[in-house]
């Protein structure tokens, strides 16, 4: 499929990142812990979900966003000196027979969803990032200042 392996020092099992998926590192000092530093991640993403009208549920069991019992959104974090590098991965437009390829996360027998096929409508991810970088901030309780110093890379050719 030319998908290339790449290895990386957060948590979790395999995943894919690719076209279509909003992939995010909040890099943020982790002041609560790992797990609340994770649920306010969740909490960010179903917000995001909600606003198309999703329901999505964080599962502490099964560190992920999910929608029934198929999961929307990854998480992988790696926590060193206190602050949070690596994030999440949200799929939104997602190709997601890239997923049939692996065990996402280590969970045999899970299906993988994104936004635009619970919406039956194409959703890009350009489309949702104002209101996720203001879900994510509700989420860990910041308040944002204009700045030119937000990073936007696409990194899929």
């Amino acid at each position: 499929m030319g998908i290339e392996l790449h290895k990386a020092s957060r948590g979790g099992d395999v995943t894919y990142h690719g076209p279509g998926q909003l992939v995010a590192y909040p890099v943020f000092p982790v002041k609560a812990g790992v797990v609340a530093h994770i649920e306010a991640m969740a909490v960010a993403v179903i917000a995001v979900l909600a606003h198309f009208g999703v329901k999505g549920e964080f599962r502490r069991d099964e560190p992920g966003v999910w929608v029934g019992n198929a999961k929307i959104c990854a998480f992988g974090v790696h926590i060193r000196r206190r602050v949070a590098i690596h994030g999440l991965a949200l799929n939104v437009s997602t190709a997601l027979s890239a997923f049939e390829v692996i065990v996402p996360c280590g969970l045999i027998g899970r299906s993988v969803t994104s936004i635009s096929a619970l919406i039956g409508a194409n959703v890009e991810v350009q489309q949702l990032l104002p209101l996720f970088v203001e879900s994510v901030a509700n989420a860990f309780e910041i308040k944002l200042a204009p700045t030119s110093d937000v990073v936007l890379e696409r990194t899929f050719h």
